[in-house]
Formats: structure tokens, sequence, C-alpha cells
């Protein structure tokens, strides 16, 4: 048996192995599939904004441990049940949090104006795709609350 078909490793010929397998941890939820991949995204700026900063800056641990959560909140969407809109609050938090350590990050010139609005506007994007699609789905949960108890 072949193990670098098998593995999952850091280099670039194992990310088709790795994507396919978050397409089936999703399948049949382009909702989270969407936000996961779009975390995933954002995540990854993070790493790659905060590997300029210093080691020792506290903000840069902290960043990473949101794009961490972040993650982890949107892998978890793939076991949700219809109903559980905690996730998308984790979600919400954690990618407010991030804006505004970055608003930090860049007026301390710990970032720069340029990667502070590319990451600020796809934060935004993701924030209000979250609040629009929860607003959305609060509405359809009620009306389904409200055609279940009435009587025909």
């Amino acid at each position: 048996m072949d193990n670098q078909n098998n593995s999952i490793g850091f280099n670039n010929q194992n990310v088709p192995l790795v994507n396919n397998g978050i397409e089936q941890i999703f399948l049949g939820d382009s909702y989270g599939l969407f936000v996961f991949k779009k975390v995933e995204k954002i995540s990854t700026a993070i790493y790659i904004l905060t590997g300029l900063m210093s080691d020792i800056e506290p903000m840069k641990t902290r960043l990473r441990d949101l794009a961490d959560e972040l993650i982890q909140s949107s892998l978890s969407m793939s076991e949700r049940v219809w109903g559980e809109d905690y996730l998308q609050k984790n979600i919400l938090d954690s990618l407010t949090e991030i804006s505004i350590l970055f608003n930090i990050a860049e007026l301390t010139k710990m970032v720069s104006k340029m990667n502070h609005n590319i990451l600020s506007t796809e934060l935004q994007k993701m924030i209000d795709f979250l609040i629009t699609s929860n607003k959305k789905y609060f509405v359809e949960k009620q009306s389904l609350l409200m055609n279940s108890f009435c009587l025909k």
C-alpha cells in the first residue's frame, strides 16, 4: 500500500486529499461548506499577516488563537442540527474581535493600511453574510413554528 496517498502532509500534493475530505464532511451542506471555505481563507490571511509581527507580541498569539477558534467552529458546523445557531454566533464573535484587533494593529503600524483594508473588507463581508443568514433562518424558523401550531 502506498503511504503517500494516505498521508496528509504540508506539501501541495496532498491538498486535494484534504479538500476532498472537507467536501465529504459537509456533504449536502453548501452553507456549512461555504462558511468553512471563507473561514479557512480568513484564517490563512491572519497567519500570514501575523507572521510579520514580533513573536513576543501578545496580539500575534491572540489573533492566531482566534483563527484556530474560527476553524474549529466552522468545522463543527458539519455536525450541527437545524436550529443550532450558537456556532454562527461563535464565528461572529471571533470575526468581530479579529476585526477590532486588526484595527488596532493598523493604527499602531503592525500591519500596513493596504493589508488591513483587504482583511477588513473580507471580515465585514463574512460578518454581513452571517448576520443576514441568521435573520433569514430566524424568519424561516418562526414560520415553521407558526405553521406547525396552526389547526387545519
